[in-house]
């Protein structure tokens, strides 16, 4: 009984682990995008935002890819 206790635990971690890492995957490749095209903008004085919205939505993309490649290694 003690050893299924045990197994349930480590999912659980393993679980909370995984939702950590997708929120991970899709916020820092998000805002590195964003940011980089922040200062992208700063730098050629742009009035429009075109190059945070071109680098916000290039770290979504990567962010998606990342989870949708860490999901599929889960069903190996």
């Amino acid at each position: 009984m003690k050893e299924k206790r045990s197994n349930d635990d480590a999912s659980f971690f393993s679980a909370i682990a995984l939702l950590g890492q997708i929120g991970l995957y899709i916020a820092l490749p998000t805002l590195l995008g964003a940011f980089g095209g922040h200062y992208l903008d700063t730098v050629f004085a742009d009035s429009v935002p075109i190059a945070t919205i071109i680098g916000l939505l290039l770290g979504l993309v990567a962010g998606v890819s990342l989870v949708v490649r860490a999901v599929s290694h889960l069903s190996e």
